[in-house]
């Protein structure tokens, strides 16, 4: 009877804990991206200095590979021109699934951020610069 009644228990709060955790996950994933998008942003400046021009930039140049080190998100340049650069962080696999949210990610060369998704940018964007 005391199992039953532990094992009864342990799945009430099983039930209200694991959508929570899932949503930590998600929102946590998001955060990483945010922080690479502005460490590529930060790369991108550097590539500026060197180069004066933000053209022919490619992630792979700067260091980075196409995906966060999870693959929650691709990441890519999306414009560079000479004197201005637009970068994108789109949800793939688990994350566009449960984070329709905040979606896409977006950062450029002034600082502006986007997100395409139900919630605002502000909901959806940490500050991390």
């Amino acid at each position: 009877m005391e199992i039953l009644m532990v094992l009864a228990l342990i799945s009430i709060i099983s039930v209200f804990c694991f959508p929570l955790y899932s949503q930590h996950i998600v929102y946590e994933k998001r955060v990483e991206a945010e922080i690479t998008l502005n460490q590529i942003a930060t790369a991108l400046e550097h590539y500026y200095l060197v180069n004066n021009t933000y053209q022919h930039a490619t992630l792979s140049s700067l260091g980075f590979a196409g995906t966060t080190p999870d693959q929650r998100y691709q990441l890519e340049i999306t414009n560079a021109t000479e004197n201005q650069f637009q970068l994108r962080a789109n949800p793939i696999n688990q994350q566009a699934k449960l984070d329709s949210e905040c979606a896409v990610l977006e950062l450029n060369s002034e600082g502006e951020i986007k997100s395409y998704g139900t919630a605002t940018t502000e909901t959806c964007w940490q500050r991390h610069t």
